[in-house]
């Protein structure tokens, strides 16, 4: 790592969507790793000033393995200028008018990141079996907390973003590509070693899904698998993970 250079997350968010949403943080974590990347230079600190979530740790550390990450509460604006002496890069979300165009500036950049994650956790680089396979992938727990509130009488979870006719899609998926294995997959929670994670995309050819923030290790799929993002209809327009995925 280039000695007292700093990535620095900034804005001074102490709640809502960027101290407990891993979708969101990714709005910091993959431009780092893009610049990190595009200037084959990594940063001797990143500062995280606010809450870190495991899973925006886990790619920091595993994609720049001698960047030392800190967060709040250590990360303060008396280390930055102890840590940062030769450059501090500040990073704004992309989401918040942060300037960038996107999550990527450097087109190679998402399909190194894959590479450097796949050897760092010792998984395959290429789909080897000879059989396709279609993933449905449901977000992990909402089957679970749905059943335990119609069990109990008790609060329905505010987020049930899931497939609706779920049966009848693994079906018609069946159908549709009869020499395809077709399986339910359920995302893992976020506090999941990151390379257990990365095995709900492995292998598959195809995957279909809500939209939601298990679709951030889709960056790490094979390359030319089809993702399918199923959005509600009120967000039909909102650009979803197209940006985050695009080029990987």
């Amino acid at each position: 790592p280039a000695r007292g250079v700093c990535f620095v997350a900034a804005g001074a968010y102490t709640g809502g969507r960027y101290t407990n949403n891993i979708y969101h943080q990714a709005e910091y974590v993959w431009p780092m790793v893009d610049n990190a990347i595009s200037e084959a230079r990594a940063p001797a600190t990143v500062l995280w000033p606010f809450a870190l979530l495991p899973w925006s740790r886990q790619v920091l550390e595993l994609l720049l393995p001698l960047t030392d990450v800190v967060a709040a509460p250590e990360a303060t604006a008396s280390l930055q200028q102890v840590r940062c002496a030769s450059e501090s890069i500040p990073f704004k979300a992309v989401g918040s008018g942060g300037g960038r165009a996107g999550y990527w500036s450097d087109p190679r950049s998402p399909g190194m990141a894959r590479k450097l994650m796949m050897r760092r956790c010792r998984r395959p680089l290429r789909n080897v079996s000879a059989t396709p396979l279609v993933v449905l992938l449901e977000r992990g727990g909402l089957d679970d907390a749905l059943l335990r509130a119609s069990s109990t009488g008790g609060p329905v979870p505010r987020k049930r973003r899931r497939i609706a006719n779920r049966e009848a899609v693994l079906a018609l998926l069946r159908a549709a590509m009869p020499a395809a294995r077709v399986e339910l997959r359920y995302s893992p929670a976020a506090e999941v070693p990151l390379c257990e994670q990365l095995d709900v995309f492995s292998g598959a050819s195809v995957v279909l899904t809500p939209h939601g923030a298990q679709l951030n290790n889709a960056v790490f799929a094979a390359p030319r698998t089809t993702v399918v993002e199923a959005m509600p209809w009120a967000k039909r327009q909102y650009p979803g993970h197209v940006a985050m995925l695009r080029y990987s």
